[in-house]
């Protein structure tokens, strides 16, 4: 029997990618993060499976678009540079990794953002890139000086660096993130609250829409000029700056 040939797999391919980037599997430690829930739970707001499905509905379809979700594209753009030969912004990337480095409220979440970065940076690293594709080189360079700078690279950014070198498109990367970012926070609840596996399944798949909208509204803001941005939670910060004295804890945010 024949192989496939090359044009063939290309779809296959990537989307194995995409599902091993979105997995919890993924040994950057998101499931240690609970990103402001556990407080949530313990202050009494998120109770049921209703009050978790209107969680991440808010965080979907408000607080992610307009900062990380945003954000993430703009990394991805630089990221997979322009023009017949495009190339790698290192400016770029360095300023948006930065800005979302610097939008962090609490300790809590700037060393959620910093551990998990770290984590898929050595991740990256480990594994064998095709270097058929020019930006391969200059982007794992990036990733190695990134791992040896103090304030290491936030995971953000190291994601969306890895979604370029793994051939995705950007909805594709994006849809990645966003569903690894929904699953950790079902799973979470699920194990706080707490839930059974089924409730968990039906929040994960009522919050499908709210992911979607997320998706388009995130691009809208990144191609605004300039990009409209905001990162006004004042109530998640809160919650998240209570969880670092909160009593009983599964998570470490």
């Amino acid at each position: 029997m024949a192989m496939p040939d090359a044009a063939a797999l290309a779809g296959p391919l990537r989307h194995a990618a995409l599902m091993q980037l979105a997995s919890g599997t993924l040994p950057i430690g998101g499931f240690s993060y609970s990103q402001g829930l556990e407080a949530a739970i313990n202050e009494g707001w998120v109770r049921d499976e209703a009050a978790l499905l209107r969680w991440v509905q808010f965080a979907l379809t408000e607080l992610l678009p307009q900062a990380d979700a945003a954000v993430w594209r703009l990394l991805y753009r630089a990221a997979q540079g322009r023009g017949a030969a495009p190339q790698p912004d290192p400016g770029a990337l360095a300023h948006w990794d930065a800005w979302l480095r610097c939008s962090r409220e609490s300790a809590e979440l700037r060393q959620e953002s910093r551990q998990m970065g770290w984590s898929l940076v050595q991740w990256a690293l480990a594994l064998p890139w095709p270097q058929t594709d020019a930006r391969a080189a200059p982007l794992l360079a990036w990733l190695r000086t990134r791992a040896g700078e103090p304030g290491g690279c936030s995971y953000v950014a190291a994601h969306a660096v890895v979604a370029v070198l793994s051939g995705l498109s950007e909805d594709e990367g994006l849809s990645a993130l966003l569903y690894a970012g929904l699953e950790g926070q079902v799973m979470a609840g699920v194990k706080a609250i707490p839930l059974g596996q089924q409730a968990g399944q039906r929040v994960l798949r009522a919050a499908h829409t709210a992911l979607a909208q997320g998706h388009v509204r995130s691009r809208a803001l990144a191609d605004a000029d300039p990009p409209a941005l905001n990162t006004w939670a004042p109530q998640w910060a809160m919650l998240s700056s209570r969880h670092e004295t909160q009593f009983s804890r599964l998570f470490r945010s």
